[in-house]
C-alpha cells in the first residue's frame, strides 16, 4: 500500500518547485545565477541546464528505489536517495565578536529533497504547535512575535522570565527528536529513514577547492579501534541538527512543542511567546515569574538535555520607573522594548556603523570615484547588496535592516545613525584629499538617510493594512 507522504510526492508539482529553486538563486538586480555549490560539486549553474531532470530523478529516487545492480556492478537507476555531508562553517555571531555561530550549507539536491519533505510535514505539524509560537512558521515572523509582546506589557503582564537555551541547534539529542517525529508519522517509513537520514548526515569542514568534484569530496577517512575519526575532513554528527538548513526550524519547533504546552499548562494564566530558542513568560505577579524559571531549567535538562544560556536568563519586571532609576527594558530580537516605546538594541546599532565602516576602508584602499561610494552605501541601507561569504563560498544577502526595525517608537536613533554616517563619509572623503564635499554635496548626490526610509516604509505599510482592511469588509460584504 503507497503511503501519504509517497502519493504526495507523486502528485508533487514540479514547475512550482523549480520556481522556489529560481527565486533563491536567481540574482534579479543583475540578472545573474548567484555562485553555490554544495559538497556534491553540482553548481547553480548546471543545475539550471536541466533542472527538471534533477528534480524528477530525486523524485523517482524517494519514490521507486532501486538496489538492482547490472552487468558492471554498478546500481541501475533510480537508486535509493543518500544526503550529501554538509559543508559547515563559522560565522561571528557580531561584528567583532569571538562568539560563533556554525552555520551547514546543503547541496542542491539535498534542499530539493528537504522542500519535498517541509512540503508534506508543515501543514500537519503546524496544527500542533502553540498559537505563539513565530519561528519556522508559514505566515508568522520576528515581528508578529514583537507585537505581541508589546501588546502582553500594555495589558499588564509586567513581570517576565527572559530566557535563552545555550547552543539549541547543536545540543538536540537525535533519539529524542527521532521518537517525537515517530510519533507524527507512525505509517512513513519512506520519510521517517529521509529525516533520519538528514540528522544522521555528517559534514565536511574547509574542504580543499580541488576535491569539490563529485565523487571527490572526502580525504581519506581513518578511524581508531573504537571507531572513531582520527583523520579526514568528515566529521559524524552525533547530536544537534544542522543549523541553517531548511528542515531545521521545522524539526526544531518539534523538538519544542512539549515544552511549549508544559509551561502552558503549569502556568495557566501566564502569557508565552517564543522565537527559536529565545522565549519570553509573562506574569502578572513577581512570585510566578520567579517560580516559572526553577520549573523551565528542571523540564529543558530532564527532559530534553537542554541547558538555559545563565548569562541571558534573567527575571525582569517592566514598568514605569522609580525616582531616578533607568527605564527597565527587555531585549528581544534585536528590539529593546521598554513598557511605553520600542528601541533597537546597542548592539545593533554597533553592528550597523561596524558595516558601514567596512565599505569606506574598502573604498578607502580602493581608486573608486565617490559617486562609486554613496551608490554602494545607498544599496546597503536599502539591504540591495549582495555580499560574497568566503566561508560559505557564495553569496549572502544583506537584510533590510530598516525594514527589520520599522517598529521602533521614534526616529532618534536613526537620525543619529544618518548624522554619523554622513560623517564618516566626508572623513573618507578628506582623507582622499577630495575637495568640495559637505552634507548638502551629499544630499544632492542622493545619499538615502534612514529617516527617510523609515517613513516610506511606515507609509507603504499603512497603505497595505487599509487596502487588506477594505478588501476584508468588501468580502464580508459579499
Amino acid at each position: 500500500m503507497v503511503s501519504d507522504f509517497i502519493r504526495f510526492i507523486l502528485q508533487l508539482d514540479t514547475t512550482e518547485l523549480h520556481k522556489e529553486m529560481k527565486n533563491r538563486f536567481y540574482d534579479s538586480l543583475t540578472n545573474r545565477i548567484k555562485p553555490y555549490s554544495g559538497a556534491d560539486g553540482m553548481t547553480v549553474k548546471r543545475y539550471f541546464k536541466d533542472p527538471f531532470t534533477v528534480i524528477e530523478t530525486i523524485r523517482r529516487q524517494i519514490c521507486s528505489p532501486s538496489r538492482r545492480l547490472d552487468g558492471l556492478g554498478k546500481p541501475l537507476t533510480p537508486t535509493r536517495f543518500v544526503y550529501t555531508p554538509f559543508l559547515q562553517f563559522e560565522v561571528p555571531k557580531r561584528p567583532r565578536s569571538k562568539e560563533t555561530r556554525k552555520l551547514s550549507k546543503a547541496s542542491i539536491r539535498n534542499i530539493l529533497a528537504q522542500k519535498m519533505i517541509i512540503r508534506f510535514i508543515t501543514p500537519i505539524l503546524d496544527q500542533r504547535f502553540i498559537e505563539h509560537s513565530y519561528a519556522y512558521r508559514p505566515k508568522k515572523s520576528a515581528k508578529m512575535a514583537l507585537c505581541q509582546v508589546q501588546k502582553l506589557i500594555h495589558e499588564g503582564y509586567v513581570y517576565l522570565l527572559d530566557a535563552d537555551i545555550s547552543k539549541y541547534f547543536d545540543n538536540v539529542r537525535h533519539d529524542i527528536l527521532l521518537k517525537k517525529v515517530e510519533a507524527e508519522f507512525p505509517n512513513e517509513p519512506e520519510l521517517l529513514r529521509l529525516i533520519y537520514r538528514f540528522i544522521k548526515t555528517g559534514w565536511i569542514k574547509k574542504p580543499r577547492r580541488k576535491s569539490l568534484r563529485i565523487g571527490k569530496i572526502r580525504e581519506p577517512i581513518q578511524t581508531d579501534e573504537t571507531g572513531k575519526i582520527i583523520s579526514g575532513n568528515y566529521y559524524r554528527r552525533e547530536k544537534g541538527i544542522p543549523q541553517g538548513g531548511i528542515l531545521s526550524g521545522l524539526l526544531a519547533n518539534l523538538y519544542l512543542n512539549e515544552f511549549d504546552h508544559a509551561v502552558m499548562e503549569r502556568f495557566p494564566h501566564a502569557q508565552y511567546v517564543r522565537y527559536a530558542d529565545d522565549f519570553l513568560i509573562f506574569f502578572k505577579t513577581q512570585n510566578e515569574s520567579e517560580e516559572a524559571k526553577q520549573f523551565v531549567a528542571t523540564f529543558l535538562l530532564s527532559q530534553l538535555s537542554l541547558e538555559l544560556n545563565k548569562d541571558k536568563t534573567h527575571n525582569r519586571q517592566i514598568s514605569k520607573p522609580c525616582s531616578n532609576k533607568a527605564e527597565p527594558f527587555v531585549d528581544f530580537l534585536g528590539y529593546r522594548i521598554c513598557q511605553n516605546r520600542i528601541k533597537i538594541q546597542p548592539k545593533n546599532i554597533r553592528a550597523y556603523k561596524d558595516k558601514m565602516n567596512e565599505v569606506l576602508r574598502k573604498w578607502l584602499k580602493s581608486k573608486e570615484l565617490v559617486g562609486t561610494l554613496i551608490s554602494r552605501i545607498n544599496r546597503k541601507i536599502e539591504g540591495k547588496l549582495y555580499e560574497f561569504h568566503a566561508e560559505a563560498g557564495s553569496t549572502m544577502v544583506c537584510r533590510n535592516w530598516t525594514a527589520y526595525f520599522s517598529l521602533i517608537t521614534s526616529h532618534g536613533q536613526l537620525k543619529e545613525l544618518d548624522d554619523w554616517l554622513s560623517a564618516a563619509i566626508l572623513k573618507a572623503i578628506r582623507a582622499k584629499k577630495i575637495a568640495n564635499h559637505s552634507r548638502q554635496t551629499l544630499k544632492s548626490r542622493h545619499l538615502r538617510t534612514l529617516v527617510r526610509l523609515h517613513y516610506k516604509m511606515r507609509k507603504e505599510g499603512a497603505r497595505q493594512a487599509k487596502l487588506r482592511a477594505e478588501q476584508l469588509k468588501l468580502q464580508l460584504s459579499i
